[in-house]
């Protein structure tokens, strides 16, 4: 099903990369940086032998790179690289049937580990530009292939016999589906260049990870982002 979903993804993207030139008379193309401050929301992960757990992440970061077209005076279509990073800070367990009653429900545990994911987009975009002024509102919404890169590890004594018990180990990666959600505005602040700044809702489809000990686990990514970006118009 992952590959299925991905497949249609990067057909989204070779569609809207192969239309932009056909447009090429009446579009007006651009160049852009992106930058945001990333909030991971809580994850809720499902093992497949022992354990369940939720997720908390630290804040993190996004940056990337897109190219756009303007197609007429309310659509862009946009082809967009990021790369997005947040660190694991700690998880609640929900079930463990391997080391109770070591861990219980409720508990909270400290984890290293990471959620790191590379993203393929294409996005497309609605400019209301019946809004008189410099300032141009905007909404927009995307869709993708995610290579994503996760890591968890954590470690807890065990009080009979206080011993370091390795409770989760994995590192692992995997192409996934994701998707996205836009809203901003955009001003100029120089010839030939604009600013935007906008809020982002990007998730993943679940996707599955594996431990040393080869349990399987399935999770995703839900990030909210505070986003600016420039745009150099060609």
């Amino acid at each position: 099903m992952r590959s299925t979903f991905t497949v249609a993804a990067l057909a989204v993207i070779g569609a809207t990369a192969f239309a932009a030139p056909a447009a090429a008379e009446y579009d007006i193309a651009y160049l852009g940086l992106r930058g945001g401050y990333v909030i991971t929301d809580q994850g809720a992960t499902q093992g497949s032998v022992n354990f369940d757990y939720d997720e908390e992440y630290a804040d993190g970061f996004a940056v990337g790179v897109f190219m756009g077209w303007i197609l007429d005076e309310n659509f862009r279509i946009e082809v967009e690289g990021t790369y997005r990073s947040a660190d694991l800070e700690e998880v609640t367990m929900v079930r463990d049937d391997f080391f109770a009653p070591l861990n219980t429900e409720g508990d909270v545990i400290p984890v290293g580990g990471d959620a790191q994911a590379g993203a393929i987009m294409g996005n497309a975009y609605y400019d209301f530009n019946f809004v008189d002024g410099p300032i141009l509102p905007w909404i927009g919404a995307g869709v993708g292939g995610v290579f994503v890169d996760y890591a968890i590890d954590a470690s807890v004594v065990d009080p009979n016999t206080l011993t370091t018990v390795t409770l989760f180990d994995a590192k692992d990666d995997t192409w996934v589906f994701g998707y996205q959600f836009m809203a901003g505005i955009t001003f100029p602040i120089a010839d030939g260049i604009s600013m935007s700044v906008a809020y982002r809702y990007f998730q993943t489809q679940d996707f599955v990870y594996t431990d040393v000990f080869g349990e399987e686990f399935e999770t995703d990514i839900t990030q909210q982002s505070g986003d600016i970006t420039l745009q150099f118009h060609l």
